[in-house]
């Protein structure tokens, strides 16, 4: 059994977090390898056709790192629904169309209004859940 490591890290000063980039996103994707977890957040916007993601980063963190941000996420949604009230569950189907490269794809696919369909079977939207 391995032994447990305590690791402090010291918080960023205000200084370097003020020129952190701040970016606003409404949908995100996630696909994952067996070797990391890629999450891509964007906003959907609205065009001449419809509604289409425009991308703007993508994250990607080991399976390891990425278990230990969903504990993370999943205690400070606790801590805010505790203090502000629950967050309204914005996971209502809706069936969107996706488009790859220059083209849609043959068929539609069901996913949460967080965003648009995933590009695979092995990727998903917004975590259920």
């Amino acid at each position: 059994m391995m032994s447990k490591k305590i690791v402090e890290l010291e918080a960023p000063d205000m200084e370097t977090v003020s020129r952190l980039p701040i970016i606003y996103s409404n949908t995100m994707q996630m696909i994952t390898t067996p070797w990391d977890f890629q999450i891509r957040f964007g906003q959907v916007v609205p065009t001449e056709e419809g509604l289409s993601a425009n991308w703007l980063v993508q994250v990607m963190q080991s399976p390891q790192h990425a278990k230990a941000f969903y504990h993370l996420l999943a205690q400070q949604i606790e801590a805010y629904e505790e203090n502000y009230g629950e967050i309204p569950d914005l996971r209502s189907s809706v069936t969107v169309k996706e488009r790859t490269g220059g083209g849609e794809a043959d068929s539609e696919a069901k996913t949460s209004s967080t965003g648009p369909a995933p590009p695979s079977g092995r990727s998903r939207s917004a975590p259920r859940g």
